[in-house]
């Protein structure tokens, strides 16, 4: 069975402050999406698909042009019709919504600006091997979540946005709680500055690398149609791809294995993070996690 890895890189960080999805974290000048890519290539995916916008198209396959691995390309645009002052796109459901006429096989979603390990690839992998929840309802789609556990997704730079996960005894997916700004504190406590919640350690975090079926597209179609009939005249409205699944769970469309993983993510919040992260991964080819030059 072909899989397919979906990175959104559309985006640009306004914390980060720039084209983060593109800056050099490795001895070669390698990005962070050459190790997902190079990750997903050993766990058994197929090829990628990245998602970007079209003005930025020529820098990518610039980039990608060393790879070893087949890429093809999505566009994501503020298309629509959308008020004239909105610039920016609807989102990341609606940028996975891009890939729905190129993506016919079940597919893991990642961002483009975070590091997540191989271990989490080959879980995603694995799991879209099966394609199945166990106990799920007849009929109700396949898909999954890669569970960091919240202490090994901070950054020592500032705050940071997670969706913290409910689940049940057997770690199907119940809620995703948007906590904006976590900070461990002073006192050891993870503590989010903008509801005044209390984060515990082991937590699940989605760090929004998702598997699912192709049956998804259908379900975004749909919800994105009913978003842009509510939120179209909102400048800063985005169809969240977390928002789009928590309603399938809600509605009883679809279930969601949460597959706990032990590896630490790393990404790119403030510039201040891409220091520790080459570093860290620095020490991981030291190690022999990754050669020395990823692409040859």
């Amino acid at each position: 069975m072909k899989k397919t890895l979906i990175v959104m890189a559309a985006g640009l960080g306004s914390r980060y402050g720039g084209l983060k999805q593109i800056t050099p974290v490795g001895a070669n000048g390698e990005i962070l999406a050459d190790y997902a890519i190079y990750d997903a290539k050993r766990a058994g995916f197929d090829r990628a698909v990245c998602i970007i916008k079209p003005e930025h198209e020529n820098d990518f396959r610039e980039l990608f042009s060393r790879v070893d691995f087949p890429i093809d390309y999505a566009y994501q645009t503020p298309d629509h019709n959308p008020p004239p002052e909105r610039t920016k796109p609807w989102g990341t459901g609606h940028a996975v919504l891009c890939c729905k006429d190129i993506v016919k096989e079940p597919f893991c979603v990642i961002n483009a600006d975070d590091f997540y390990g191989l271990e989490a690839y080959q879980a995603i992998s694995d799991f879209l091997a099966g394609r199945g929840v166990p106990n799920a309802p007849s009929g109700i789609p396949d898909y999954c979540l890669a569970g960091y556990r919240i202490e090994t997704t901070l950054t020592e730079n500032g705050t940071v946005a997670r969706g913290i996960c409910g689940v049940d005894s057997e770690n199907n997916l119940t809620e995703i709680n948007e906590r904006l700004k976590l900070i461990r504190e002073s006192d050891g406590v993870i503590h989010d500055r903008d509801s005044g919640v209390t984060v515990n350690d082991g937590s699940f975090a989605s760090m929004n690398m998702w598997g699912f079926t192709e049956s998804l597209f259908g379900h975004l179609e749909t919800l994105f149609k009913d978003f842009l009939a509510e939120k179209h005249g909102d400048i800063k409205a985005e169809f969240l791809l977390p928002t789009a699944v928590g309603s399938l769970i809600d509605s009883g469309q679809a279930a969601v294995k949460v597959l706990p993983v032990s590896c630490t993510w790393y990404g790119m919040t403030y510039k201040e993070d891409r220091e520790p992260l080459a570093r860290a991964i620095a020490d991981m080819t030291k190690a022999g996690q990754y050669p020395a030059k990823l692409w040859t």
